[in-house]
């Protein structure tokens, strides 16, 4: 899943078979990481064509008809990674970040860290994380929850109307270059705190609840959409330059607790997908109190880095 391979017949672009799209693909990356041909013969419903990669052509061996060939992903609008890129990312963190933003995205980012947080930071500079092999994961996870969610689900995380909600919302087209959420598995903009080296890690291999610690809400990823409340996990009490990932959250069917779950939790409630502690009363809490919203989820599919932004905060 994430690509298909198509060929033009009569000014109109058609998939290829199954068969031939995926050991075209499979040739194709070892094409490109160098240890593979530049051609291919590919027999699909009994006729055999010789594909070559340098053109991006298919020939009837029999006909000797050629016609283009083209692959596609499945990926983010605005990224900016061309399709070769993306299928030679080796995992590391080099190769997935993208440091040059657009004008509109760091003006976005620069308003979600003075927005949604009780202190002003100083935005030092921010990148986007196009990781392919994550984004196909996380993509297969959304579709497999918008299919189960059903459509009368209230949006719970909207159910305490933060202001800090409503600013991600209100950045969302030029943070995902005019995309949208997925509404149909309630899918969200949210702030994760964590350190430079983590966030590396995280950008390469994605988010893993199990090296996480326990939390009042269970063994699971944390996120807010408040980023004072991400601050708290960021280098603490020093001016120099602090780390939030800006991730895409899948909540499906959330569960809104009105009380701490104990930190041996590692799944949300039967019939839900994530769990969300909104502010106010809640019992079992130290402080009976929840001062910030905060989002969990125990999938480590249901979260997609976007972002790391560096800022600097008063010690």
């Amino acid at each position: 899943g994430g690509f298909a391979w198509q060929f033009e017949s009569n000014g109109s672009w058609h998939d290829f078979g199954m068969d031939a799209m995926e050991q075209v693909h499979a040739a194709y990356k070892d094409y490109l990481a160098g240890c593979g041909q530049a051609q291919l013969h590919v027999n699909s419903g009994g006729t055999t064509r010789l594909t070559d990669f340098e053109h991006m052509t298919q020939r009837n061996e029999r006909t000797n008809v050629e016609r283009p060939i083209r692959v596609i992903l499945s990926k983010p609008q605005g990224w900016t990674l061309s399709v070769e890129d993306l299928l030679q990312q080796d995992g590391h963190f080099e190769s997935v970040r993208v440091p040059e933003l657009r004008a509109d995205v760091v003006g976005a980012i620069q308003t979600l860290l003075r927005d949604t947080a009780h202190n002003s930071w100083g935005f030092q500079n921010s990148e986007c994380q196009e990781n392919f092999r994550l984004w196909r994961t996380y993509a297969n996870k959304l579709a497999e929850i918008a299919e189960v969610t059903p459509a009368s689900v209230q949006p719970a995380w909207t159910t305490y109307g933060t202001a800090q909600a409503t600013v991600l919302a209100a950045q969302k087209r030029e943070l995902l270059a005019g995309g949208k959420l997925s509404a149909a598995a309630e899918e969200v903009l949210a702030f994760h705190g964590t350190t430079e080296k983590i966030a590396r890690l995280i950008a390469e291999s994605g988010f893993d609840f199990r090296s996480a610690r326990n939390g009042l809400y269970g063994l699971g990823t944390y996120l807010s959409t408040q980023s004072c409340k991400s601050h708290q996990y960021t280098k603490r009490g020093s001016p120099e330059e602090h780390t939030v990932i800006l991730a895409r959250v899948v909540l499906g069917r959330p569960y809104v607790t009105k009380s701490a779950l104990g930190d041996t939790v590692r799944k949300p409630p039967d019939g839900h997908d994530s769990v969300i502690a909104n502010p106010g009363q809640m019992a079992g809490h130290p402080n009976n109190h929840q001062e910030h919203q905060e989002l969990v989820v125990f999938d480590n599919a249901q979260v997609f880095p976007c972002y790391v932004v560096r800022y600097t905060a008063p010690g």
